[in-house]
């Protein structure tokens, strides 16, 4: 469904050419009648339209194709779209396999840990509450298995595996928790510490407060509060602009509080060169579920931007870890949170 995901794939792809292998690459599809079915491509660029396997009932075929090839491992990074007869072709082609978790949907059903109060769940213990949860706000991993029947088909999956590979300390400790015996190997989707120091971003020209919001952003990724800051702003005539680099699920009702502009959606080359150009004083990242890693801090990193998140997930991790901006408590009201933003902007910039 494109995001960090999609993003990791790509380098996954180029790593597996760079080792001299090819890399085959297995998406959900339908078929022109709509029958569920798995289609097939050579990495994430060249496409085959007929190579296109209905599933379950041309699971044999496809794994048959797929033995000829000779495959020497097999990477799971995301169900999500597939039939549940899918992860069936690990044990039909016999070779090793390794996890690559992305986010929660191997034991939440609505994959952002995010509910019907459109807040963090807290991930809790008891599965009742989980159950309440989906009746009430309903799940986004198209499965129909209920939260116990996920969480033992993922326990499965996951202790068979090679390895459980994860971006995070932060995702590592979730999934020791919520998996009890499986020991994630932590492998940074990026490595931080060689990350240059860009110049920093030139200062907003009007003296004004600029803070950019990057990326498609939801109530997992922080439109609420986004939404409710922007509001704050209006309301108290505060000298605060919000510029969100990409897109949301309403940019209209951000637009409407005259503190909010909307660049739309631009492509992944093109980011870091956009950042820079809206000459802002930090980036805000209002995620309110854990991220397992959030490519869009690296962006804001090579702008040359400061960055500001909730203590939540591995942003936060990784902004603790490189001191490249703040973290602020989670749940903070929007007035707080412009304060802090007023607050960062002038103790992070070092122009």
């Amino acid at each position: 469904a494109g995001g960090g995901v999609e993003q990791h794939l790509r380098v996954r792809c180029d790593a597996v050419r760079a080792a001299g292998r090819r890399p085959v690459v297995l998406r959900p599809a339908r078929l022109a009648d709509g029958t569920p079915a798995v289609r097939m491509a050579e990495g994430t660029e060249t496409q085959f339209p007929n190579l296109r396997f209905a599933i379950p009932g041309e699971l044999s075929a496809l794994a048959r194709l797929l033995a000829g090839e000779r495959p020497e491992r097999l990477e799971l990074h995301h169900l999500l779209g597939h039939e549940r007869a899918v992860p069936r072709l690990i044990g039909m082609l016999g070779v090793p396999y390794d996890v690559f978790i992305h986010d929660a949907a191997s034991f939440c059903p609505r994959v952002g840990l995010v509910g019907p109060e459109r807040r963090y769940c807290g991930e809790p213990a008891d599965i009742a509450s989980c159950n309440a949860c989906i009746a009430d706000a309903g799940r986004k991993d198209g499965s129909d298995l209920s939260v116990a029947e996920l969480r033992r088909a993922s326990a499965d999956l996951l202790g068979a595996a090679a390895r459980v590979i994860v971006p995070a300390a932060d995702t590592a400790n979730r999934i020791r928790r919520h998996f009890p015996g499986i020991e994630p190997a932590i492998v940074p989707h990026e490595d931080d510490a060689a990350l240059a120091d860009p110049p920093p971003s030139a200062a907003p020209p009007d003296g004004r407060c600029r803070v950019v919001v990057i990326g498609a952003i939801g109530i997992e990724k922080g439109y609420d509060v986004l939404l409710a800051c922007a509001r704050d702003a209006q309301a108290r005539g505060l000298p605060l602009d919000f510029v969100v680099v990409g897109h949301s699920i309403d940019d209209a009702r951000l637009i409407d509080t005259g503190q909010v502009f909307v660049t739309g959606e631009y492509r992944a080359e093109d980011a870091t060169a956009l950042i820079r150009a809206q000459r802002a004083s930090l980036a805000l990242l209002p995620s309110i579920c854990p991220e397992t890693w959030c490519f869009t801090l690296t962006e804001a990193w090579r702008a040359g931007l400061a960055a500001v998140a909730f203590d939540i997930g591995a942003p936060a991790e990784r902004i603790r870890r490189t001191g490249r901006g703040i973290v602020l408590p989670l749940g903070l009201s929007p007035p707080a949170i412009n304060n802090a933003l007023f607050t960062a902007a002038g103790l992070l910039r070092n122009d």
